[in-house]
């Protein structure tokens, strides 16, 4: 696997970094979804359903596979065990990159599995951390800008997404019961109202912005990033006006 997004929730990817995903795969990387919760304790929605949204935002994204997990809505990251079934995931799909939850969100699962995920990706090359499998370290870890709590956050580097911000939006509206449906009876909550599905575009075009891009998806690299040859690097930066 050469990119693992890992979520707490069906949905959490493709709301924070679904543009990204569907460009990498578009290039001919394999992409997975690791979805951590079948998000049990969602407002409106079932589980079953929330599956079956996955599958199709699935396909949508052009993903190589989802991965399903059932580690507790809401109580994702208490149980010690999940570390090991995270350290397991990533020994058994051994993902070049992975991309996760960043800590600074208002969702405490997501907290959670920023903590979660970190351990993982250390233990998971530790020899000592028996899982019955061989360590591994991917080569890097990375987590997507969320819901923030902050004011300002300032992103290690940002996607440009113009050509999939679509797919996107696409595969957002395949959960239809989380998401803005004007047709839905069920209750209306934050993400399912019309004002938050506008905010997915106006982040997009804020971190677009940013770049010299229509659209855009940030993310944060904990350590400072090595550039073998600036010449190449700067050279497309400069393109740009960066």
């Amino acid at each position: 696997m050469d990119i693992l997004a890992i979520g707490a929730h069906p949905d959490d990817c493709e709301l924070f970094m679904g543009g990204t995903l569907a460009k990498m795969a578009a290039l001919g990387y394999q992409v997975a979804i690791a979805d951590l919760t079948r998000g049990e304790c969602a407002t409106r929605g079932t589980p079953e359903g929330r599956g079956m949204e996955a599958e199709q935002a699935a396909k949508i994204l052009g993903l190589t596979k989802r991965i399903p997990l059932d580690l507790g809505d809401s109580r994702v990251g208490l149980d010690p065990d999940h570390r090991t079934e995270v350290v397991r995931l990533l020994r058994r799909e051994r993902p070049m990159l992975v991309f996760s939850h960043g800590s600074e969100d208002r969702h405490p699962d997501h907290e959670r599995v920023c903590r979660l995920v970190r351990e993982a990706y250390f233990f998971a090359n530790v020899a000592g951390f028996d899982s019955g499998q061989e360590r591994f370290r991917p080569a890097a870890l990375i987590e997507f800008m969320g819901n923030t709590l902050v004011s300002h956050v300032s992103p290690s580097f940002i996607v440009p997404i113009n050509e999939s911000f679509q797919q996107k939006i696409e595969a957002l509206r395949a959960y239809k019961s989380q998401f803005y449906d004007p047709q839905a009876a069920s209750p209306e909550t934050w993400i399912g109202s019309k004002a938050y599905f506008d905010q997915i575009e106006a982040r997009a075009r804020h971190w677009g912005s940013l770049i010299g891009e229509n659209y855009g998806e940030a993310f944060s690299y904990r350590g400072l990033l090595a550039v073998g040859d600036p010449v190449p690097f700067f050279r497309e930066a400069g393109a740009k006006g960066g």
